[in-house]
């Protein structure tokens, strides 16, 4: 295990000052979507832990145990060239019009719009988090919060797959 450096530790220390649970809001980790074993999640770091056991390109589910309000999901994806792998996250209001959109670090604007691609393309670094980043931005976004400097995105879609979902620009 390697030392934390110090704006991971920072991080840390957010997730145990800041974010509190509601004691009506339990909730359940599911690594397979929604049909596969559900996990009761003790805390942040549990997620994190919980988040860090997927295998590559494998994703799930951080929901209320009812199965209502809002709910997260990340992947992990393979690291490139060496790197180390990463996690996406996708966070939804859980309201029926809404899709599950791209968490990334900075504004929308900063974020390439992908309408134009036709194939894979390759993720941006805000994109991509370290497995206690993707636990810290899904457990605050079930509490009721999108973590400062966090925006939600649609642009990793292309105009076909908006439109498809129903968010023509």
């Amino acid at each position: 295990m390697t030392a934390l450096t110090e704006r991971e530790a920072e991080t840390e220390l957010r997730l145990h000052a800041a974010i509190r649970p509601e004691p009506d809001a339990v909730l359940v980790w599911v690594p397979d979507g929604r049909h596969g074993r559900r996990t009761a999640v003790r805390s942040a770091e549990h997620l994190a832990v919980l988040i860090s056991a997927l295998r590559a390109d494998e994703f799930g589910i951080v929901e209320r145990i009812d199965g209502r309000g809002p709910w997260g999901q990340t992947a992990r994806v393979p690291g490139d060239d060496g790197d180390a792998d990463s996690w996406i996250v996708e966070l939804s209001d859980g309201s029926i019009d809404d899709f599950a959109q791209r968490a990334i670090r900075g504004a929308e604007s900063d974020y390439p719009d992908r309408s134009g691609r036709s194939g894979p393309y390759e993720l941006e670094p805000t994109e991509r988090f370290r497995s206690f980043a993707a636990a810290e931005v899904l457990w605050a976004w079930e509490h009721g919060t999108l973590l400062t400097g966090i925006t939600r995105t649609l642009k990793y879609l292309t105009y076909s797959e908006r439109r498809s979902a129903g968010f023509a620009d």
